[in-house]
């Protein structure tokens, strides 16, 4: 039974009851009750009333003015009942009692439940104050701590290639000096993602874009070519999901180019039924492990990088990986909608 249906039976099984007790109890006390015959059928109007609203209310009416005229009014135990005029009256006064009490009660428990929502509303601006203020923190110690701090490292390369004699040196710091300019764009684009507003304020850029920007750093740095390649090359995901996808790539690309010392990388990015669906081949020596693997087989035994696993999982999505002996591929999958 549902758990709605199970509380109206529960209310209206509570009524009849208070009922039967009234009953007893003014049948118990009738001599000491004396004229006040009905006073013991107040609460069993107003219980059901408090606790069940109008229907279990009216229910209780309705059997303590049956109950008061069968059992307790001249002529009693008369099968017609004998309904009077006040008979009526003690049946208006008793609905008037019963309404009365299920409108204040439903009031109560409006005004309690406008309190919760009002009080779930402040905790929940609160909270997004805390955090939005921690943002706006790390964004200034970034910016004016690590932004800064590459800044002069960049100018000290460069100072240095320029005095440099020998070429094959001053090309690698001019390399490192481009890598550290790359760097830098990367962190101002996270410095401008933390602070409040940024991310609505600028529309979504090409995918394509940010991940060649990537991929041309990494082939910089470990000087292995990785090609990047989107379908279609004008996809465009929100800013937040943006970000999560150059995380995730980034990882599987560096872990490719660390561990499997291969002589290229390619990723290629395409959407399918609501997916947005990523792979990250290399010709390396691949996993330890040979075959394809499906996320969870992948959790159960601890393959894969685990940060990587963790990082899609929290999106939703599914990771799989094929190794080989000549090479690798790792698809990661996330909805584009829930993610």
């Amino acid at each position: 039974m549902l758990p709605g249906v199970t509380s109206r039976v529960f209310h209206y099984t509570g009524a009849v009851a208070a009922v039967i007790i009234a009953t007893l109890a003014t049948s118990f006390l009738e001599n000491l009750l004396g004229p006040s015959g009905s006073a013991l059928f107040f609460p069993a109007v107003v219980i059901p009333a408090i606790y069940g609203g109008y229907g279990p209310a009216l229910v209780a009416t309705v059997l303590s003015t049956i109950s008061l005229a069968y059992f307790f009014m001249v002529p009693r135990y008369s099968p017609r009942l004998g309904l009077g005029a006040d008979d009526a009256l003690r049946l208006a006064v008793l609905l008037a009692v019963a309404c009365a009490t299920a409108w204040l009660s439903a009031a109560r428990r409006r005004a309690e439940h406008a309190e919760r929502a009002s009080l779930l509303l402040v905790a929940e601006r609160t909270r997004e104050l805390a955090l939005r203020e921690d943002r706006l923190r790390v964004s200034r110690d970034l910016h004016d701590g690590v932004l800064q701090a590459l800044t002069g490292i960049r100018l000290g390369l460069q100072d240095m290639a320029s005095d440099c004699v020998g070429q094959p040196v001053h090309d690698r710091l001019l390399v490192t000096e481009r890598t550290l300019s790359i760097e830098q764009r990367e962190l101002r684009r996270l410095i401008d993602s933390l602070r409040p507003g940024a991310a609505c304020a600028r529309p979504d850029e090409p995918l394509l874009a940010a991940l060649t920007d990537m991929a041309a750093r990494l082939a910089v740095e470990w000087k292995t070519p990785v090609t990047v390649r989107v379908t279609p090359p004008d996809l465009a995901v929100r800013d937040s999901l943006e970000g999560a996808i150059r995380l995730m790539l980034h990882e599987a690309i560096v872990n490719a180019l660390k561990h499997a010392h291969p002589s290229r990388v390619a990723v290629t990015v395409d959407t399918d039924q609501g997916e947005l669906r990523m792979s990250v081949v290399d010709d390396g020596r691949g996993f330890p492990f040979h075959g394809r693997l499906e996320h969870d087989a992948l959790e159960e035994r601890g393959l894969g990088p685990a940060t990587l696993r963790d990082r899609v999982k929290s999106l939703n999505g599914r990771m799989s990986i094929e190794s080989e002996v000549g090479g690798s591929r790792v698809d990661l999958a996330v909805p584009l909608a829930g993610a």
